[in-house]
């Protein structure tokens, strides 16, 4: 099913950011922005990679306005390959 079929709902995160997620089985939730960046990577996020707002805003999914942030262990973790 396509992203706008799908029923979304709002979550307050911890951070007071309002987010779109939705219950997904299996799953606990599936949020839209990291949806989205799913479908331009053509892949699931691993661990230590997030979806985030250029804009800031949370609500504001549009393709432009998401960007992937790895975490500085990956970032470390992936250097540490490039040297072998």
């Amino acid at each position: 099913a396509s992203l706008e079929n799908l029923k979304w709902s709002a979550l307050v995160g911890r951070n007071g950011h309002v987010y779109a997620h939705r219950s997904v089985p299996g799953r606990k939730k599936e949020y839209l922005g990291r949806r989205v960046l799913e479908e331009m990577l053509k892949r699931e996020l691993i661990k230590g990679e997030s979806c985030t707002h250029i804009d800031k805003n949370s609500l504001n999914n549009t393709r432009e306005n998401i960007t992937l942030k790895v975490s500085k262990s990956l970032q470390a973790e992936r250097e540490k390959l490039k040297t072998f």
